[in-house]
């Protein structure tokens, strides 16, 4: 650095109002020269200042771990949520039992009112439409149970949030999700195989 000019600092602290700007001299370029002197100020000033610089560094760390700790503390527990879905898929599991168990009955009662129709007699005319009333009635009882479980899983999924989950919670959660979807899915077409039984053992007798 060669020559002699101003510099000027500026002063922050208590007490003094607005900044202030403060010249120091820059000293003519010499083997003791030291970018210090460029930096000089009161020896309060210095001390002020490093308070409030240290200041701003902690507030910093406080307020990234606050916010650490906001994303940390949205992570709710997936416990409830799947112990409600559980719930709903021991009823869909029960409930296909039901059905399909309904289902082969009316399929056994088709086809022997198909073969009464060809004029091979198996069962009574009378007791198969009696069962095969009996099947449509169950259908209707079936759909509606159904419903209640579809409708159980619908109101799961409109409060699904995965942002508040942890991956493995949320993974879970989809999981159950997607096999109660399956299995409405096959318990309505069984209930709709139920239906049309009843109709061929109508058509039969």
């Amino acid at each position: 650095m060669y020559g002699t000019g101003r510099a000027y600092i500026l002063i922050i602290g208590p007490g003094r109002g607005a900044s202030s700007l403060r010249p120091a001299a820059i000293p003519d370029a010499s083997p003791g020269f030291s970018c210090d002197h460029l930096f000089a100020a009161p020896s309060e000033s210095r001390m002020v200042l490093g308070m409030k610089l240290t200041v701003i560094v902690v507030a910093t760390v406080l307020l990234a771990c606050m916010a650490t700790g906001m994303a940390v503390a949205q992570k709710v527990s997936a416990d409830p949520v799947l112990s409600e879905l559980d719930s709903l898929a021991l009823r869909a599991d029960n409930l296909s039992d039901s059905v399909e168990s309904q289902l082969v009955d009316m399929n056994v009662a088709a086809g022997a009112g198909e073969n009464n129709a060809t004029g091979v007699p198996e069962s009574d005319p009378g007791a198969l439409r009696m069962m095969a009333e009996r099947g449509k009635n169950n259908a209707d009882t079936y759909e509606a149970q159904l419903s209640e479980i579809e409708k159980g899983l619908r109101d799961v999924q409109s409060r699904y949030d995965p942002e508040q989950y942890g991956h493995g919670d949320a993974t879970a959660i989809e999981s159950r999700m997607s096999y109660l979807e399956n299995r409405i899915g096959h318990i309505r077409n069984m209930i709709n195989d139920v239906r049309a039984a009843a109709d061929r053992i109508g058509r039969a007798t």
